[in-house]
């Protein structure tokens, strides 16, 4: 009996130390440019790329099995942030992407493949294009920061998708864009952007609430705060939002004039409006 105990401790051993050692290759494997993600991943240190026509990304996530956690370090594009890539290209399916600072890429990140990704706590800074682009379904963006992108904040292209608690400020043209159906936009700060704080662009049943548009536009006709464009967009819940100082108008309906139109604008803080019957 005590040989069989001795045998069985040291087989254990053996199988701890094994456990061990096949950890902590995995924790601290070193990310590099691109690097096409497919296991759950730490960043470990900042990292400067230089893109190319062959390479445009820095880096690549997918799901379902692939994730990187970026903590506190930046991935900067240094060259090659014209190509038309991304910082990040996340594809497959429910990768995630947590943490870091994403600096000076074409697109920040950029979401595809068949959706339920996450991105949560980054920051977006410098893009050329857009911070953060979603082009699939089911997405959940929360607590990010993205600032001062070349063309808007966050174009959302596709259904489905929750865009929660982030700020959005300094973009060219606008905020938040919702090019997309069936998705929720609420407790976000919209702020300093070009065009609207909140650009809805011809999309339907989504909810818009809860959220801070401040100082957004410069007087174009789909400038403002909170702006709802296109006959096709319909079925919209916007409330309880608030927003002032925003050029030309705070809350804003293009295509219907008289409120009878299946848009529902209620309980939302303003300073100006057009027209007079939005809520």
């Amino acid at each position: 009996m005590k040989i069989k105990q001795s045998v069985d401790k040291v087989a254990l051993l053996a199988i701890m130390a094994f456990s061990a050692s096949s950890y902590s290759s995995i924790t601290l494997a070193e990310v590099a440019c691109g690097d096409v993600i497919t296991t759950a991943e730490v960043l470990t240190e900042d990292l400067s790329c230089d893109l190319t026509t062959d390479e445009p990304d820095a880096l690549t996530i997918v799901g379902p099995s692939g994730s990187l956690n970026m903590g506190d370090y930046s991935l900067t594009c240094t060259t090659g942030g014209d190509l038309g890539g991304a910082g990040i290209r996340i594809e497959g399916n429910g990768a995630t992407l947590t943490g870091g600072v994403i600096d000076g890429c074409f697109d920040g990140v950029f979401l595809e493949g068949e959706g339920y990704h996450k991105v949560l706590n980054t920051e977006v800074v410098n893009s050329v294009n857009d911070g953060i682009d979603i082009d699939s379904i089911y997405n959940t963006i929360n607590d990010c920061v993205i600032t001062d992108s070349g063309r808007v904040g966050v174009d959302m292209d596709d259904d489905y998708n929750t865009f929660s608690g982030c700020t959005v400020t300094g973009s060219v043209a606008d905020g938040i864009q919702v090019d997309d159906s069936f998705s929720r936009v609420f407790n976000n700060t919209s702020s300093g952007n070009g065009g609207a704080g909140i650009l809805i662009e011809g999309s339907s049943n989504n909810v818009i609430s809860q959220n801070t548009t401040t100082d957004n536009g410069n007087g174009d006709s789909q400038d403002g705060g909170i702006v709802l464009i296109f006959t096709n967009s319909n079925f919209n819940i916007i409330s309880a939002n608030s927003s002032f100082d925003n050029d030309p108008f705070d809350l804003r309906d293009t295509v219907d004039p008289d409120c009878s139109g299946t848009n529902i604008w209620v309980n939302n803080e303003y300073l100006t409006k057009d027209p007079d019957c939005l809520d």
